[in-house]
């Protein structure tokens, strides 16, 4: 899944395009197999990062870093990260409209555990800065409190935040830069 702007005659149109890997070439070559369209006002914001998983058969869930395109001058969002979210229950054909999941911070991570639990690692770049995560019981329909895995943090660039599961009900969040 990546990004990417299209130029039509209304203007810039931000959409996310999911691509097929081909079967021949080695995969070499990519088709376009699908888009999640965003809202009509997009354009005012910055949809970038999106992150996905099968929470069961045929069924996604996405999740994307979204922010203001309006910067101070020192080129940080007027208004916080936040992520939004979008589902597929047809393999990836067709999407939801993106909804909001009232979180300050990003990127989003997810991760499926053993157990079927949904975990959500992001960053909070607000104070107070640090990085966060939240549990889905439901695969992504509802998501518990706010859990705090580091609150110290002392800059906004804190990383991308990644879960995995190192035993059976144990996790473990890393930090790439």
């Amino acid at each position: 899944m990546y990004d990417r702007r299209k130029s039509l005659n209304c203007g810039n149109i931000r959409a996310f395009v999911v691509l097929n890997k081909s079967e021949f070439y080695d995969g070499q070559t990519w088709s376009e197999f699908s888009k999640i369209s965003l809202p009509k006002d997009a354009e005012k914001f910055g949809w970038y990062e999106p992150h996905a998983i099968e929470t069961e058969e045929n069924r996604l869930l996405v999740t994307v870093r979204v922010q203001s395109k309006e910067t101070s001058p020192e080129g940080i969002s007027l208004l916080p990260l936040t992520i939004y979210s979008f589902e597929s229950v047809d393999g990836g054909k067709s999407y939801s409209e993106p909804k909001p999941m009232d979180i300050i911070g990003s990127p989003p991570h997810l991760y499926k555990t053993t157990d079927g639990k949904i975990i959500l690692s992001y960053g909070r770049r607000e104070m107070p800065m640090g990085i966060r995560a939240k549990i889905s019981k439901d695969k992504g329909k509802t998501w518990g409190e706010e859990i705090i895995l580091i609150d110290d943090a002392t800059h906004i660039d804190l990383g991308y935040p990644s879960t995995t599961e190192i035993e059976k009900g144990k996790y473990y969040t890393f930090l790439g830069r």
